[in-house]
Protein backbone atom coordinates (compact mmCIF):
# COMPACT_ATOMS: atom_id res chain seq x y z
CA UNK A 1 0.00 0.00 0.00
CA UNK A 2 1.42 3.30 -0.55
CA UNK A 3 2.02 5.95 1.71
CA UNK A 4 -0.98 8.66 2.24
CA UNK A 5 -0.16 11.84 0.52
CA UNK A 6 -0.55 13.45 3.86
CA UNK A 7 2.59 11.72 5.61
CA UNK A 8 4.50 12.07 2.45
CA UNK A 9 4.68 16.00 3.04
CA UNK A 10 4.92 15.13 6.11
CA UNK A 11 8.25 13.30 5.71
CA UNK A 12 9.20 16.37 3.14
CA UNK A 13 8.71 19.22 5.72
CA UNK A 14 10.93 17.11 8.28
CA UNK A 15 13.67 16.72 5.27
CA UNK A 16 13.67 20.46 4.54
CA UNK A 17 13.85 21.22 8.37
CA UNK A 18 16.76 19.26 9.10
CA UNK A 19 18.66 20.42 6.09
CA UNK A 20 18.22 24.46 6.71
CA UNK A 21 18.43 24.31 10.56
CA UNK A 22 21.52 24.46 12.54
CA UNK A 23 22.96 21.19 13.86
CA UNK A 24 22.84 20.41 17.71
CA UNK A 25 25.99 18.68 17.72
CA UNK A 26 27.95 21.84 15.87
CA UNK A 27 30.85 22.87 18.00
CA UNK A 28 31.25 25.91 20.40
CA UNK A 29 34.12 27.87 20.13
CA UNK A 30 35.52 29.86 23.39
CA UNK A 31 37.82 32.59 22.84
CA UNK A 32 40.06 33.15 25.63
CA UNK A 33 42.82 36.05 26.36
CA UNK A 34 46.52 35.51 27.13
CA UNK A 35 46.64 35.62 30.77
CA UNK A 36 43.11 35.27 31.80
CA UNK A 37 40.21 33.19 32.04
CA UNK A 38 37.60 31.05 30.00
CA UNK A 39 34.54 29.45 30.82
CA UNK A 40 33.61 26.41 28.77
CA UNK A 41 30.46 25.13 29.12
CA UNK A 42 28.71 21.84 28.47
CA UNK A 43 25.80 21.64 26.24
CA UNK A 44 22.70 21.08 27.45
CA UNK A 45 22.08 17.86 28.99
CA UNK A 46 19.13 16.26 27.33
CA UNK A 47 18.77 13.78 30.73
CA UNK A 48 17.07 15.48 33.65
CA UNK A 49 17.96 14.32 37.12
CA UNK A 50 20.76 15.43 39.85
CA UNK A 51 24.30 14.96 38.27
CA UNK A 52 26.50 12.43 39.57
CA UNK A 53 29.17 12.25 37.33
CA UNK A 54 31.76 15.10 35.34
CA UNK A 55 34.67 14.63 33.37
CA UNK A 56 36.35 16.90 30.74
CA UNK A 57 38.76 16.03 28.45
CA UNK A 58 41.61 18.32 26.55
CA UNK A 59 42.01 16.39 23.33
CA UNK A 60 42.44 12.95 24.52
CA UNK A 61 43.62 13.61 27.85
CA UNK A 62 41.47 13.62 30.97
CA UNK A 63 41.37 17.74 32.21
CA UNK A 64 39.27 17.72 35.13
CA UNK A 65 36.76 14.74 37.20
CA UNK A 66 34.07 14.29 39.68
CA UNK A 67 31.76 12.02 40.75
CA UNK A 68 29.48 11.71 43.43
CA UNK A 69 31.18 11.06 46.91
CA UNK A 70 34.10 13.32 45.71
CA UNK A 71 35.09 15.67 48.29
CA UNK A 72 36.61 17.79 45.44
CA UNK A 73 37.15 17.74 41.87
CA UNK A 74 40.31 16.59 40.55
CA UNK A 75 42.04 18.01 38.05
CA UNK A 76 45.50 16.94 36.19
CA UNK A 77 48.33 18.42 34.53
CA UNK A 78 48.28 22.25 34.29
CA UNK A 79 44.80 21.79 35.03
CA UNK A 80 45.56 20.98 38.95
CA UNK A 81 46.45 24.65 39.42
CA UNK A 82 44.54 26.43 36.61
CA UNK A 83 41.36 24.72 36.65
CA UNK A 84 37.89 25.06 38.49
CA UNK A 85 34.89 22.76 37.94
CA UNK A 86 31.27 23.66 39.07
CA UNK A 87 30.08 20.75 40.25
CA UNK A 88 26.42 21.53 39.69
CA UNK A 89 26.29 22.98 36.08
CA UNK A 90 29.38 20.56 34.93
CA UNK A 91 31.05 24.55 34.05
CA UNK A 92 34.87 24.33 33.49
CA UNK A 93 36.78 27.20 34.32
CA UNK A 94 40.62 27.72 32.81
CA UNK A 95 42.44 31.08 34.85
CA UNK A 96 46.10 32.06 33.42
CA UNK A 97 45.40 31.01 29.69
CA UNK A 98 48.36 30.21 28.19
CA UNK A 99 48.12 29.71 24.24
CA UNK A 100 48.68 25.91 24.42
CA UNK A 101 45.62 25.81 25.92
CA UNK A 102 44.36 26.46 22.84
CA UNK A 103 42.57 23.28 21.87
CA UNK A 104 38.79 20.94 21.80
CA UNK A 105 37.29 19.67 25.50
CA UNK A 106 34.79 17.24 25.51
CA UNK A 107 32.75 16.72 28.57
CA UNK A 108 30.50 13.74 29.88
CA UNK A 109 27.97 14.08 32.23
CA UNK A 110 26.58 11.20 33.95
CA UNK A 111 28.38 9.05 31.93
CA UNK A 112 27.11 10.39 28.55
CA UNK A 113 29.66 12.22 26.06
CA UNK A 114 28.37 15.64 25.31
CA UNK A 115 29.67 17.86 21.90
CA UNK A 116 33.16 19.27 22.17
CA UNK A 117 34.06 22.67 23.01
CA UNK A 118 36.62 24.36 20.94
CA UNK A 119 39.06 26.76 23.05
CA UNK A 120 41.05 29.41 21.19
CA UNK A 121 43.48 31.32 23.32
CA UNK A 122 44.47 34.76 21.72
CA UNK A 123 46.76 37.70 22.18
CA UNK A 124 45.39 40.94 22.09
CA UNK A 125 45.84 43.01 18.85
CA UNK A 126 48.51 45.73 19.01
CA UNK A 127 47.88 49.69 18.32
CA UNK A 128 47.82 49.94 14.77
CA UNK A 129 49.67 52.83 13.28
CA UNK A 130 48.92 53.84 9.36
CA UNK A 131 51.50 53.71 6.58
CA UNK A 132 50.43 56.64 3.71
CA UNK A 133 52.09 57.17 0.09
CA UNK A 134 50.64 59.34 -2.24
CA UNK A 135 50.79 60.20 -5.69
CA UNK A 136 49.30 63.47 -7.99
CA UNK A 137 46.15 61.35 -8.04
CA UNK A 138 45.57 59.41 -4.78
CA UNK A 139 47.20 58.29 -1.21
CA UNK A 140 47.47 54.63 -0.54
CA UNK A 141 47.03 53.85 3.34
CA UNK A 142 47.72 50.63 5.13
CA UNK A 143 46.34 49.47 8.39
CA UNK A 144 50.37 48.19 10.08
CA UNK A 145 50.39 45.96 12.82
CA UNK A 146 51.73 42.55 14.33
CA UNK A 147 49.06 39.99 14.64
CA UNK A 148 50.81 36.97 14.29
CA UNK A 149 49.35 35.22 17.56
CA UNK A 150 46.27 37.26 17.47
CA UNK A 151 44.57 36.23 14.37
CA UNK A 152 41.74 36.13 13.16
CA UNK A 153 41.74 39.70 12.85
CA UNK A 154 39.31 42.23 10.64
CA UNK A 155 40.52 45.73 9.66
CA UNK A 156 38.24 48.89 9.88
CA UNK A 157 39.13 52.33 8.76
CA UNK A 158 36.99 55.60 10.32
CA UNK A 159 36.64 59.23 9.81
CA UNK A 160 37.27 61.06 12.94
CA UNK A 161 35.66 63.76 11.60
CA UNK A 162 31.90 61.97 11.49
CA UNK A 163 32.68 58.78 13.65
CA UNK A 164 31.50 56.49 10.68
CA UNK A 165 32.35 53.17 9.50
CA UNK A 166 34.44 54.19 6.06
CA UNK A 167 35.55 50.86 4.63
CA UNK A 168 36.95 47.30 5.80
CA UNK A 169 39.97 45.79 4.91
CA UNK A 170 44.05 46.26 5.72
CA UNK A 171 44.40 48.74 2.76
CA UNK A 172 42.24 51.59 2.10
CA UNK A 173 42.46 54.02 -1.17
CA UNK A 174 42.05 57.70 -1.13
CA UNK A 175 41.14 59.43 -4.41
CA UNK A 176 42.19 63.43 -4.86
CA UNK A 177 38.40 64.65 -5.41
CA UNK A 178 38.68 67.97 -6.13
CA UNK A 179 41.41 70.57 -4.38
CA UNK A 180 40.19 71.53 -1.04
CA UNK A 181 39.62 68.08 0.34
CA UNK A 182 40.49 67.82 3.97
CA UNK A 183 39.52 65.13 6.92
CA UNK A 184 41.30 62.92 9.34
CA UNK A 185 40.96 58.80 9.30
CA UNK A 186 42.15 56.38 11.45
CA UNK A 187 42.34 52.71 11.17
CA UNK A 188 40.86 50.18 13.69
CA UNK A 189 42.60 46.61 14.70
CA UNK A 190 39.49 43.83 15.70
CA UNK A 191 39.76 40.29 17.13
CA UNK A 192 37.10 38.48 18.98
CA UNK A 193 38.65 38.80 22.92
CA UNK A 194 40.35 43.07 21.91
CA UNK A 195 40.32 45.99 19.90
CA UNK A 196 42.44 49.16 18.96
CA UNK A 197 42.97 52.04 16.85
CA UNK A 198 45.45 54.20 15.70
CA UNK A 199 45.97 57.66 16.13
CA UNK A 200 44.23 60.40 13.38
CA UNK A 201 46.21 60.38 9.86
CA UNK A 202 45.27 63.84 7.95
CA UNK A 203 44.38 64.01 4.14
CA UNK A 204 44.24 66.53 2.50
CA UNK A 205 45.10 68.22 -0.53
CA UNK A 206 48.82 68.96 0.32
CA UNK A 207 49.14 65.09 0.78
CA UNK A 208 48.66 64.37 -3.36
CA UNK A 209 51.95 65.41 -4.37
CA UNK A 210 54.83 63.45 -5.78
CA UNK A 211 58.18 63.50 -3.47
CA UNK A 212 61.42 63.43 -4.68
CA UNK A 213 64.02 60.88 -2.91
CA UNK A 214 65.69 62.06 -0.50
CA UNK A 215 68.81 63.98 -1.99
CA UNK A 216 67.37 65.17 -4.85
CA UNK A 217 66.33 61.80 -6.57
CA UNK A 218 68.12 60.59 -9.72
CA UNK A 219 68.91 64.22 -11.26
CA UNK A 220 70.91 64.54 -8.27
CA UNK A 221 72.98 61.36 -8.76
CA UNK A 222 73.38 62.01 -12.41
CA UNK A 223 74.97 65.53 -11.86
CA UNK A 224 77.02 64.30 -9.37
CA UNK A 225 78.50 61.66 -11.20
CA UNK A 226 79.09 64.20 -13.97
CA UNK A 227 81.03 66.59 -11.56
CA UNK A 228 82.95 64.27 -10.71
CA UNK A 229 84.37 63.07 -13.81
CA UNK A 230 84.87 66.53 -14.88
CA UNK A 231 87.42 66.79 -11.97
CA UNK A 232 89.34 63.65 -12.66
CA UNK A 233 89.55 64.43 -16.33
CA UNK A 234 91.02 68.18 -14.98
CA UNK A 235 92.99 67.55 -12.48
CA UNK A 236 94.88 63.98 -13.83
CA UNK A 237 97.03 65.73 -16.32
CA UNK A 238 97.95 68.27 -13.35
CA UNK A 239 98.61 65.56 -11.24
CA UNK A 240 100.70 63.64 -13.81
CA UNK A 241 102.70 67.13 -15.12
CA UNK A 242 103.62 67.55 -11.11
CA UNK A 243 104.60 64.27 -10.76
CA UNK A 244 106.60 64.20 -14.01
CA UNK A 245 108.66 67.47 -12.83
CA UNK A 246 109.10 66.62 -9.13
CA UNK A 247 107.54 69.84 -8.34
CA UNK A 248 105.72 70.41 -4.58
CA UNK A 249 102.14 69.14 -4.14
CA UNK A 250 99.93 69.97 -1.20
CA UNK A 251 100.26 66.72 0.91
CA UNK A 252 96.83 67.14 1.69
CA UNK A 253 95.51 65.81 -1.12
CA UNK A 254 97.39 62.74 -0.31
CA UNK A 255 95.71 62.46 2.95
CA UNK A 256 93.03 60.56 1.12
CA UNK A 257 94.76 57.79 -0.37
CA UNK A 258 94.64 54.51 1.28
CA UNK A 259 98.55 54.31 1.91
CA UNK A 260 99.90 50.63 3.22
CA UNK A 261 103.73 51.04 3.05
CA UNK A 262 106.51 52.82 1.39
CA UNK A 263 109.70 51.88 0.23
CA UNK A 264 112.49 54.43 1.62
CA UNK A 265 112.61 57.62 0.02
CA UNK A 266 115.07 58.42 -2.88
CA UNK A 267 116.11 62.33 -2.57
CA UNK A 268 117.13 61.94 -5.90
CA UNK A 269 113.85 61.11 -7.31
CA UNK A 270 111.66 63.58 -5.40
CA UNK A 271 109.20 60.66 -5.42
CA UNK A 272 108.62 57.76 -3.04
CA UNK A 273 107.13 54.63 -4.37
CA UNK A 274 104.26 53.72 -1.90
CA UNK A 275 101.49 50.67 -2.27
CA UNK A 276 97.81 51.61 -1.27
CA UNK A 277 95.56 49.13 -1.89
CA UNK A 278 96.73 46.72 -4.75
CA UNK A 279 98.14 50.03 -6.81
CA UNK A 280 101.84 51.05 -7.08
CA UNK A 281 101.72 54.37 -6.33
CA UNK A 282 104.43 56.91 -6.91
CA UNK A 283 104.35 60.24 -4.73
CA UNK A 284 105.83 63.39 -5.79
CA UNK A 285 107.72 65.25 -2.15
CA UNK A 286 109.63 67.86 -1.71
CA UNK A 287 112.86 66.41 0.42
CA UNK A 288 114.37 69.44 2.71
CA UNK A 289 117.76 68.20 4.43
CA UNK A 290 117.30 65.03 4.53
CA UNK A 291 113.59 65.62 6.87
CA UNK A 292 109.72 65.64 5.61
CA UNK A 293 108.67 68.69 7.49
CA UNK A 294 106.95 69.98 4.16
CA UNK A 295 104.58 66.49 3.91
CA UNK A 296 103.42 65.74 7.60
CA UNK A 297 101.26 63.10 5.98
CA UNK A 298 104.62 61.14 4.86
CA UNK A 299 106.46 62.09 7.96
CA UNK A 300 104.31 59.98 9.44
CA UNK A 301 104.57 57.09 7.24
CA UNK A 302 108.27 57.42 7.55
CA UNK A 303 108.46 57.20 11.31
CA UNK A 304 105.86 53.82 10.95
CA UNK A 305 107.83 52.20 8.47
CA UNK A 306 111.28 53.18 8.22
CA UNK A 307 112.09 54.03 12.02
Amino acid sequence: MWPSETLIVRLGCLCVLAAVSPSVHANTTVYGKVGGEAVLKPPANPESGPITQISWKEGSNKAMEWETGDTNATGYRQFRDRGHLDTSTGVMTISGLLHNDSNSYTPEINHRRLTPVSLVVLSPVPVPSVNKSCDESKCELICEGTTARATPVSYTWMSDDTGKHVSSGKQYTVHKVNSSISYELSCEIQNPISRERSEPITISSDSFSVISPPGGGPNFYTGLTVLIVLLVVVTLPVVFHKWKTGDKINAVFYQHIDIQYCDPPVPQTHRLRCRGGYRLRFIPYQYQTGTFETVPVLKEWRTQNWS
